[in-house]
């Protein structure tokens, strides 16, 4: 259960939130899911997020790809690197499925844009799965920044989701009333500005909105997101 202690009165802002209090652990059974046996889906808290350094092996292999492409196009060095490694520690507030029973996890990340969007803002649905070595990786890209509601869960807040996606009609079309706790809020001209964009991934009717302020009302549990991501994270 949520340490209410730490959490009455506190009014969490999107986009800057404070340490969420250890409302549970892989200690307690993970429901059943249709995501493979190996996959964990968790919510966590982050404790350190660290550029994985490159091996001797990788940098000469990237080397001489830069040395390839130099000669076939007659370009300048290039060296351009595409995707970053990061290893992850987390705290582990709940398990949504899967089977993790300690109260950390630590994984690796490989990030296309250099540093991960899912680590700047906590708490955060994430989803990792076992290599070939029996370490965990992180299962790319999908997360949900979440939120505790008023009985004991994590939702997020509208569908939990920023880019437009190929689940993005039934991430909409499943989202429903949700109770936080304590009340998540947003300025109203930055949902504004979103909810102008082409694509946006929410609707003014997720929120209440009054003078300068916008109040979440409506969200998804992180076993619903959990489903509707299940067919994403298979095809990772």
């Amino acid at each position: 259960m949520l340490n209410k202690h730490h959490l009455s009165g506190v009014l969490i802002a999107l986009g800057c939130l404070p340490l969420a209090v250890l409302a549970g652990t892989g200690a307690t059974p993970a429901p059943a899911s249709q995501l493979a046996a190996d996959v964990v889906a968790f919510v966590g808290e982050k404790i350190s997020v660290e550029v994985f350094p490159d091996t001797p092996e990788e940098i000469a292999a990237r080397k001489a790809e830069d040395e390839r492409v130099m000669k076939e196009r007659g370009m300048q060095r290039v060296s351009m690197r595409l995707n970053t490694r990061l290893k992850a520690k987390y705290r582990v507030l709940k398990v949504v499925a899967g089977q993790h029973t300690q109260d950390t996890i630590e994984f690796i990340a490989v990030d296309h844009y250099g540093r991960p969007r899912f680590a700047e803002q906590n708490p955060v649905l994430l989803y990792v799965k076992k290599d070939g070595a029996g370490a965990y990786v992180h299962v790319r890209y999908p997360y949900s920044f979440v939120y505790p509601t008023r009985d004991g869960n994590w939702a997020s807040c509208s569908t939990g989701t920023e880019l437009p996606e190929r689940d993005s009609p039934e991430l909409l079309q499943a989202v429903h009333r949700v109770d936080f706790a304590p009340a998540v809020e947003v300025p109203a001209a930055q949902l504004q500005a979103r909810l102008a964009q082409a694509m946006a991934m929410e609707r003014a009717s997720h929120y209440d909105i009054a003078g300068e302020r916008a109040t979440c009302r409506q969200g998804l549990t992180v076993g619903e997101l959990v489903a509707l991501h299940a067919n994403k994270v298979a095809a990772d």
